[in-house]
């Protein structure tokens, strides 16, 4: 299962499930799928602690 499925199988059985994707691939190719997961957010590698820290705030 990859992660968007896992995304998309959370959203349905948790919706209060909240998601942070972490990729070395832009963000269009992560999040192009699924209606379900359009609240993620996502964090583009290689990032700090520093940015790390500001994203987990924000979900």
């Amino acid at each position: 299962m990859s992660g968007v499925q896992l995304a998309e199988h959370l959203a349905i059985i948790r919706p209060e499930t909240k998601v942070l994707f972490v990729s070395g691939y832009a963000e269009r190719n992560v999040l192009q799928r699924g209606t379900a997961i359009r609240r993620a957010r996502f964090l583009q590698k290689p990032f700090g602690l520093k940015v790390l820290a500001q994203k987990y705030s924000k979900c």
